[in-house]
């Protein structure tokens, strides 16, 4: 009896010790995080659905010497479109929608042509085609002046789709601000008042809110970023019918952790709907989550910046392992996100390394191409990897493009995430043949293609020959706007290349006599030609927005 009292005993001993292990890595981890990168705010990781870490760190207010806590509340920005996304999923089980049925069936005042062919779907997945309002002109200035999210979408109603809808993918905020009015159009609900009665109260996350006075509220942090000379101030006030159902709520981490629960016990959502939302199309974004993968470990989250705030909710799905970080810092010298993995691998026992300041080496031009080029690993993913202005950058399949910058010879960094490098290998003779990309315990190889193949993949096409004497037709300098700088077109051993002032030339390889692509972009250039035959202007397509350059003249 004695032996089985013993073994009952030590088995809480073992599990305390493996536990109080996993918890001084994390503080060490955080507490060099706060030191290095001057992280502060809230941080909950759970496993299994027990609360393993609960911890603060910093000020919730650098004026009054106030400390951030376990209850301290922060804006959680774009987050909340995964709360909006589970109202519309909630909807359509419900069956007053359906996410197939074009958007025109649900928004009451409403019917714009250009969004005739739009569903519920593409808005969940940011496949619409709507642009991106933040990118249009004077967005801020007239943002300013509104009053209501009405008259945000006023802003951005009239603008032409920048693709078809359903053919790709561009994330942003009109299509999450569309779904808060459908929400409050087919309910009869306010969105905030949804929010609280479908989800909130239902999950038991008393403290998640919109809150429009939160500046003045006790229970609040105060939003900070980094000024030009490194000093931490105050960030203006978030302009909420901009924000609205795709970045107006507020919370803690418990309130977090507890979403995660509520979806993992099926209290919100039925399992068909919760898999309809883990699932990605097109990108790496499913319905209201973003869906990675790393290393075999399938990450379902979100991420949300506001002003002076930044946050990141993480379930890691096969691993029962919930993570949540909530700052006040907007200023952090890399995605919070990046943050979260390195705590959930360092409870799942897997590599990490502890945080550092990164500074680049100088590397001259031609040292530079050396690296160029298109690398491929073994499941068809690529690195496109070319100069965009003086530095490397990386492109990867799904068009977005990331700066790289040199930490030693031959090995890179991410310019906005320190965690994660790239090694580049050399053959026999010291040539470039493969590189080796490296974020936390995930570790891939990929070889150099062959420069057919990788212009090809590059450009999402079959690269053609064209006479230069149509090349030397496009010689000139074309001109976007009298405050950007102009390009200088001109043509160098049978090949065609572009010049803005002050930076290299890049290339713009041919898929036709008038349309050319450049390879580290991904990006595509059309030249215009007027009724005469004569050419009068570039357009320069990337991911689907487009922007128009006149010729102002023929030669260099």
């Amino acid at each position: 009896m004695k032996r089985i009292i013993i073994f009952i005993i030590l088995i809480p001993s073992f599990l305390c010790s493996q536990e109080l292990g996993v918890k001084e890595k994390i503080d060490e981890y955080l507490e060099q995080t706060e030191k290095v990168w001057e992280f502060q705010g809230s941080v909950l990781v759970a496993k299994s659905d027990v609360i393993i870490y609960d911890d603060v760190y910093g000020m919730a207010n650098l004026k009054d010497k106030k400390r951030n806590t376990t209850t301290t509340k922060f804006l959680i920005g774009s987050v909340t479109k995964s709360f909006t996304a589970i109202a519309i999923m909630q909807l359509v089980e419900k069956g007053v929608l359906n996410l197939d049925h074009p958007i025109s069936s649900y928004l009451k005042n409403y019917s714009v042509d250009n969004w005739r062919k739009i569903t519920i779907r593409h808005l969940l997945s940011h496949t619409s085609g709507i642009p991106v309002f933040s990118m249009l002109p004077d967005f801020r200035k007239k943002a300013m002046l509104s009053s209501s999210v009405n008259d945000i979408v006023d802003l951005f109603k009239d603008e032409p789709l920048i693709f078809e809808p359903g053919t790709k993918q561009q994330y942003g905020s009109p299509g999450y601000l569309l779904l808060g009015i459908i929400i409050e159009d087919v309910t009869g609900l306010t969105y905030q008042d949804y929010i609280k009665q479908h989800i909130s109260n239902i999950a038991g996350m008393s403290e998640t809110d919109i809150c429009e006075d939160y500046k003045s509220r006790p229970d609040f942090a105060i939003g900070y970023f980094k000024e030009a000379r490194g000093k931490l101030i105050e960030a203006e006030p978030m302009i909420f019918p901009v924000a609205f159902s795709a970045g107006a709520l507020s919370s803690t981490t418990h309130d977090l952790y507890l979403l995660d629960c509520a979806l993992n016990g099926d209290i919100l959502l039925n399992a068909n709907s919760l898999e309809i939302m883990l699932n990605s199309e097109k990108g790496e974004y499913g319905l209201g989550f973003n869906i990675r993968n790393l290393a075999g470990h399938k990450i379902a989250g979100h991420d949300g910046t506001a002003p002076g705030f930044c946050a990141t909710f993480q379930r890691w799905l096969d691993d029962s392992l919930c993570v949540v970080i909530l700052s006040n810092n907007a200023s952090l010298p890399l995605p919070i996100f990046n943050i979260a993995d390195a705590l959930a691998a360092i409870v799942l026992n897997e590599r990490y390394e502890l945080p550092l300041l990164k500074h680049p080496i100088p590397l001259e031009i031609d040292q530079l191409t050396e690296y160029e080029g298109v690398y491929q690993e073994k499941n068809d993913t690529y690195h496109v990897i070319g100069l965009v202005g003086h530095r490397l950058a990386e492109r990867n399949n799904y068009g977005i493009v990331k700066p790289i910058l040199p930490e030693s010879e031959d090995i890179f960094y991410y310019e906005q995430d320190l965690t994660a490098t790239i090694r580049f290998s050399r053959d026999g003779e010291g040539n470039i043949s493969q590189l080796i990309s490296k974020k936390l315990f995930d570790e891939r190889v990929a070889h150099k293609l062959g420069e057919a193949k990788a212009d090809s993949i590059a450009c999402a096409g079959s690269i053609v020959s064209v006479p230069t004497s149509v090349l030397n037709i496009y010689e000139g300098s074309y001109q976007f706007s009298p405050e950007a700088p102009n390009w200088n077109i001109f043509v160098n051993e049978n090949r065609l290349f572009a010049r803005a002032a002050g930076l290299p030339a890049i290339e713009l390889l041919p898929l036709s006599e008038t349309t050319f692509c450049i390879r580290s972009l991904g990006t595509r250039v059309m030249f215009n030609y007027d009724d005469n035959n004569t050419v009068i202007g570039i357009t320069y397509i990337d991911q689907g927005t487009k922007r128009n350059a006149r010729r102002i003249s023929k030669s260099n």
